[in-house]
């Protein structure tokens, strides 16, 4: 055959032997299906050409039986060439006399699908390419599929791709926005040289979980008072920032309108009830799960005397090596459930170290033995020689070797000033 069609599926039969050759081709004239053409071959030479044909008309050779014994060329040999220029169509092999070593060099260097011996059985050949055409049929379907599959992976890949480019694209934007909204919150807040000069030894520690914190803190100062507020709000990240602008502007609003000697309880009760009336009464519920820790202290600067209003914050005193609790936090506090809650009371801070920090401090997970770091190590943190002096960097690395492979959970603050 010197011409193929384009896609047409071919089985081949070949048989030195006329008769046999005949009889073969008219048994599988009754069973093979329609759109299956059989051509047939005396000799080796004609069927490796025919294999070549289908190859350059981009047909497909489903399925070739070859007898053993031929000359010049050998039904094993051309089975074997066959195999390199189709390796994907199915091999049969009739034999009458063909050794073992001859099966088994088919079998190792084609993936014979089956040899038949002669005189075969005429059911048992048609069951056989009944057989090897509906494993062709299978092998095709499923590399089908396995090519759709793989082409649907890579869509869906350049689509991850995509998307990934998409959301890096957009974190970076918010990553930009936060860090602009980080400088106006910065805005908002007084340095702590205010104080100065009647307080001039001051400590921050910031650290916030996503750029910008919800953790504040506001200084103010008159003639005779220095004012502190230092907060911490529900939420990370800008939800947390703005809870906490919002409370600084409150409080600031009250702060300046007053005059020198300030009642620092009426204040933290201003800063609960404005954050209140700035929620629409439709919004009520959105109070269940607003939470601000803070305190507010009051310095006078001549006799180093402090007042404090405090709702629910961690207020600590370091007198040498002696340490006082004034307040611990116990946990979230709801606005709406906590309308007039606030403890008041006094305290001398002269020669003495006023600490107020947030609760992501004491809830820093690591050491030994990966537990919340607490009071008790905080505490041990703080006790160590000139640990104030070296500065807010040496609190870093403290809590970035405490930390090890865990991660920071919250914002976290510490602030102190220390009366001369």
């Amino acid at each position: 055959m010197s011409e193929f069609n384009k896609y047409q599926r071919y089985i081949i039969a070949v048989d030195d032997d006329a008769i046999i050759l005949n009889v073969l081709i008219n048994h599988l004239k009754r069973f093979l299906p329609e759109d299956i053409t059989l051509i047939a071959f005396d000799n080796a030479a004609s069927a490796l050409e025919a294999c070549n044909g289908i190859v350059e008309a981009e047909s497909e050779l489903i399925l070739i039986i070859s007898d053993y014994l031929m000359y010049p060329m050998k039904g094993s040999d051309l089975l074997i060439q066959v195999s390199q220029i189709i390796p994907k169509c199915k091999k049969i092999m009739l034999t009458g006399q063909a050794d073992v070593k001859a099966v088994a060099d088919v079998i190792n260097n084609t993936g014979l699908f089956h040899f038949i011996e002669k005189p075969w059985y005429p059911k048992d050949l048609e069951l056989t390419i009944l057989e090897a055409i509906h494993a062709y049929d299978n092998e095709r379907r499923l590399e089908a599929q396995e090519k759709e599959l793989r082409i649907l992976n890579e869509d869906l890949q350049n689509l991850v791709n995509v998307r990934t480019a998409e959301l890096e694209q957009k974190n970076q934007e918010l990553l930009e926005g936060l860090e602009y909204a980080k400088i106006i919150q910065n805005a908002f807040v007084p340095s702590l040289d205010v104080l100065g000069p009647e307080i001039k030894s001051t400590y921050l520690y910031e650290s916030p979980l996503k750029v910008i914190s919800g953790d504040f803190h506001w200084v103010h100062k008159t003639e005779n008072y220095g004012y502190i507020i230092q907060g911490d709000c529900t939420g990370h990240g800008l939800a947390g920032a703005l809870l906490s602008v919002l409370v600084i502007d409150i409080a600031k609003s009250y702060l300046l309108s007053q005059s020198d000697d300030i009642n620092i309880e009426a204040a933290a009760q201003e800063i609960i009830i404005g954050l209140k009336s700035k929620v629409h009464i439709d919004k009520v519920e959105f109070l269940e799960s607003v939470g601000v820790d803070f305190c507010i202290l009051k310095i006078e600067f001549k006799t180093h005397d402090v007042q404090y209003a405090n709702f629910n914050s961690n207020i600590v005193i370091l007198d040498q090596d002696q340490t006082e609790i004034i307040s611990k936090s116990k946990g979230f506090f709801r606005m709406i459930a906590h309308e007039s809650e606030v403890d008041t009371g006094s305290f001398n801070a002269h020669k003495k170290r006023i600490m107020l920090f947030s609760d992501g401090l004491l809830d820093l997970m690591g050491g030994p033995n990966n537990k919340r770091l607490k009071w008790i190590g905080l505490e041990k943190w703080i006790h160590e020689p000139d640990f104030f002096a070296k500065g807010p960097s040496y609190l870093s690395d403290k809590i970035r070797d405490f930390l090890g492979t865990q991660e920071q959970i919250d914002d976290i603050t510490l602030l102190s000033i220390y009366c001369e």
